[in-house]
């Protein structure tokens, strides 16, 4: 399974994302972040790609239309404005760099292209490191505003889909104090004083809400805490707005972030409370407005599927709810659990099929057979589930793979499904979808798309190659040549970094996708010059050395 280091550490770490490029005094600095914005045609491009494809996350109460004319009143008088107000510009250059960000598949022709890739990510790295400039020139953590907090929550999804994990982890905590610091975690009304209209009680109140989706949606992708103990006294929005589907999607999303949120808070789950959690994900599932309720067979080109972004919306609730089960029923304590390493008949694996598949007709499961599934044969399903929707995303949506938490979802699924079919040693169904998603993988790989896309690749290739040998062995095959097999594999995982550890489909004792102790083991320091003890005591002898 992938794991923190894997994700957080790579071979070739990033550089600090806000490179110091501008002078320090506002009177140079100011010309400087200016001359780095965009002629106004390509700016009104870029933020008309942001509120295109911003939902491509799913979660609510997002920036779904940046007012031109602020825009333009902003910019009449740039430096006058910069002046006053610099935190502005740091929203306008963070949404020109998620624009920048968004707008690749398009720009390349309907397709993924690296140099097209590569050169809206170099503006886009300018664009971040303006952002944060002019954060700096705002006093943005000594004088938190509505402005720099809205700059920082984009931000982060630039970080995260640029390989910038603990950056963005790291950034969002400071965001969330800076929150806090205003009060957007109370309800409006207690505030003094209040906010002046209602308008600007429901602005608080949808960027408090987005921080917990986007709270929750961290913990659960990077497998990291979440970062807000608690939700507050601010209640979430109600939408003005008649479209009987936007009310539900808008009840369904906030009930899934309140239910969420108190999963991942949870840890030594007993299997009722397990079942019970599975439960209330299945039945919230039902909530959603029946437009959004993703269906496999929306791969097929000849089904009709919703409109952009309700279609990619349906597809990212579909993937994080099962990715829950998952989380949920890897921790149920299985009364016969099934035993890894059990000798089977030989099974040769299916051959590759092309992602331009014709995708299977074959009915899936019953609605009432799938809701009576538990424990491992659940965590199978839902992992299968999953990949369908990530497929469909590339047959059908696949400007919505920009964004790296589905991909994430998916290599997990990946590995679960392929540590399934070790255990039993033969190939699996599952595989099949395993195959096709590496395909998906490797096109993002080559197109750098994202970082992670190679990792993907990597460790399914090697799981694989394991599972091919393994299936592929005879059974008389003697020790010299099981010695020779067993060597090429582990030469296969010392090339693609793959531990050799013992990893099973279920045994998880924790909410946690990805957390481990190897980021959190101790690690030896070239200096310690500091000694702790109790002031006016005297300082152990084996404190001053080192």
């Amino acid at each position: 399974m992938p794991r923190g280091p894997d994700l957080y550490t790579p071979r070739n770490p990033p550089t600090y994302p806000f490179a110091t490029l501008f002078h320090a005094a506002p009177d140079q600095c100011i010309p400087q972040l200016l001359s780095c914005l965009p002629a106004m045609e390509e700016l009104f491009e870029y933020l008309a790609a942001l509120e295109k494809k911003v939902n491509v996350c799913a979660l609510p109460h997002v920036p779904v239309e940046i007012s031109r004319s602020e825009v333009e009143r902003f910019l009449f008088d740039p430096k006058k404005n910069v002046m006053m107000c610099p935190d502005m510009l740091a929203l306008l250059f963070s949404a020109l760099a998620l624009g920048a960000q968004h707008s690749v598949f398009d720009k390349g022709g309907g397709k993924w292209d690296a140099h097209v890739m590569e050169a809206e990510t170099r503006k886009g790295n300018v664009y971040i490191a303006a952002a944060m400039q002019a954060l700096r020139l705002a006093s943005f953590m000594h004088k938190p505003s509505l402005l720099g907090i809205q700059a920082l929550i984009m931000i982060a999804p630039y970080l995260t889909n640029t390989g910038r994990f603990l950056e963005a982890w790291t950034l969002f905590g400071t965001t969330i104090r800076l929150a806090q610091g205003i009060g957007l975690h109370r309800h409006p009304r207690y505030l003094d004083p209040a906010p002046p209209s209602q308008r600007e009680c429901r602005i608080r109140q949808k960027i408090w809400w987005h921080m917990l989706h986007i709270d929750e949606q961290y913990s659960l992708t990077l497998g990291r805490p979440l970062g807000i103990s608690g939700i507050g006294d601010c209640p979430w929005p109600r939408e003005l707005t008649t479209d009987a589907t936007m009310l539900r999607f808008g009840e369904f999303a906030n009930h899934f972030t309140v239910l969420a949120r108190q999963i991942l808070s949870s840890d030594r789950l007993t299997n009722i409370r397990i079942d019970d959690f599975t439960d209330a994900f299945r039945g919230l599932l039902d909530t959603m407005p029946e437009t959004l309720q993703f269906d496999e067979s929306w791969s097929r080109r000849e089904t009709s599927i919703p409109d952009w972004p309700l279609s990619a919306m349906a597809a990212v609730y579909f993937c994080k709810t099962h990715t829950y089960l998952i989380l949920l029923n890897r921790q149920r304590i299985e009364k016969r659990p099934v035993l890894p390493n059990i000798p089977t008949t030989k099974t040769t694996l299916p051959s590759f099929r092309p992602v331009n598949r014709t995708p299977s007709t074959h009915s899936s499961p019953t609605t009432s057979a799938k809701a009576s599934l538990r424990g491992r044969a659940l965590v199978l399903a839902s992992s299968e589930a999953l990949l369908s929707a990530f497929l469909f995303c590339h047959d059908r949506e696949p400007g919505a793979l920009i964004d790296w938490t589905m991909g994430q979802q998916a290599l997990n699924s990946c590995m679960l499904l392929l540590l399934d079919a070790l255990e039993s040693r033969k190939g699996t169904p599952g595989v099949m979808k395993v195959e096709q998603a590496l395909a998906v993988f490797r096109e993002l790989a080559d197109n750098n798309v994202h970082q992670l896309a190679g990792l993907a690749v990597e460790r399914i290739s090697w799981c694989l190659q394991e599972l091919r040998n393994m299936v592929q062995q005879p059974q008389g095959m003697d020790a010299p040549t099981r010695a020779l097999v067993q060597a090429e594999a582990a030469q296969i995982g010392e090339t693609t970094r793959v531990p050799r550890t013992v990893e099973t489909v279920m045994g998880n004792t924790g909410m946690q996708l990805l957390e481990d102790l190897g980021l959190q083991a101790f690690a030896h320091e070239a200096f310690a010059p500091i000694a702790y003890g109790i002031p006016g005591g005297r300082i152990p002898m084996e404190a001053t050395r080192y």
